[in-house]
């Protein structure tokens, strides 16, 4: 029985030869796309070819800059916002969600996100749009010294936030609403969006 050990910077998998394990594993891992399919060269030939044909166009998408000094309940309200504007849409928003300065539980925090999505009664369509990350980079990279801030951008699923082509951002507490308002004042709305 053979096995492979595969070390990612966060990420250590043991396996025999088996690929399902690490097609599971793989989507939980945050390296880039170019990273992913270097790491499987050889026998993984075909898991390779698998992973570049699912590339899919990139969508818009609401990328949501927080800390947890941010209420729960306002995290919660965007989510539930985008869950509310993807109901019979064709072209539905995807969510991403970074993280900066955690202090305390953030467990705790999460649970209580939660408990306030199950009384909205979104907790279903708002679980795919939750996709938390820490990502102090992209702060950065955006220059985002505080905190709330949302952007519109163009990802493709699941693709890390500082792969992602910014459109548009907005700091402070603002709706998606209000967002979109002033997105269309100014003509940066798209029209798929609209």
């Amino acid at each position: 029985m053979r096995f492979l050990i595969l070390l990612l910077p966060f990420l250590v998998v043991a396996q025999n030869s088996d690929t399902s394990l690490l097609r599971q594993m793989m989507i939980y891992t945050q390296p880039n796309e170019q990273m992913r399919l270097d790491m499987l060269s050889g026998e993984f030939g075909e898991l390779r070819e698998a992973i570049s044909a699912q590339r899919k166009e990139p969508q818009y998408t609401i990328l949501y800059f927080f800390s947890a000094s941010i209420p729960e309940g306002v995290f919660v309200k965007r989510i539930e916002e985008i869950a509310l504007f993807n109901q019979n849409r064709k072209h539905k928003l995807l969510s991403s969600q970074s993280l900066i300065g955690m202090t305390g539980d953030l467990k705790k925090y999460l649970l209580k996100a939660q408990e306030r999505a199950k009384r909205s009664g979104l907790d279903q369509e708002m679980l795919v749009l939750v996709d938390i990350r820490m990502s102090p980079e992209v702060f950065e990279n955006l220059e985002i010294k505080e905190v709330p801030v949302m952007a519109l951008s163009k990802c493709v699923e699941g693709q890390h936030p500082s792969e992602c082509e910014v459109l548009s951002l907005i700091r402070g507490n603002v709706t998606l609403g209000r967002f979109f308002e002033l997105l269309k004042e100014k003509k940066l709305l798209p029209e798929e969006l609209q």
